[in-house]
């Protein structure tokens, strides 16, 4: 029972650190898309709208739940590297710098995700 509360704990506290990383990310890329006149997604719904990325409707497993995050994240990176190389086009080299800090950010947390699922 020790086990299972620690496994329990482990993933509560990896999930609400995934959390503020992704909502960090998401200010910081809405705060440059506005620096450089754009105009950012400003909720859950319309970014649901725009993205591959599903909302949960049901209850799932902590093992479904982190495997269904390492694919969103793996889905990120994705989207990440399209954003680079078109910020090295139009050499907008802050938001390159930005994307390459979320990428390495994001595969990290793929590596904690994937030893948690082993």
């Amino acid at each position: 029972c020790e086990g299972e509360r620690f496994i329990v704990y482990r993933n509560r506290r990896l999930l609400v650190e995934m959390y503020e990383e992704v909502n960090e990310l998401y200010d910081a890329f809405a705060e440059r898309l506005i620096t450089i006149g754009c105009t950012p997604v400003s909720s859950l719904q319309a970014y649901l709208t725009i993205t591959n990325i599903k909302e949960a409707t049901t209850f799932i497993s902590i093992q479904d739940t982190l495997i269904t995050i390492k694919k969103d994240y793996e889905y990120l990176i994705n989207a990440m590297k399209n954003v680079l190389t078109i910020a090295h086009a139009e050499n907008d080299e802050a938001t390159a710098d930005a994307c390459i800090g979320a990428i390495g950010k994001f595969e990290k947390t793929i590596w904690v995700v994937q030893a948690s699922l082993s």
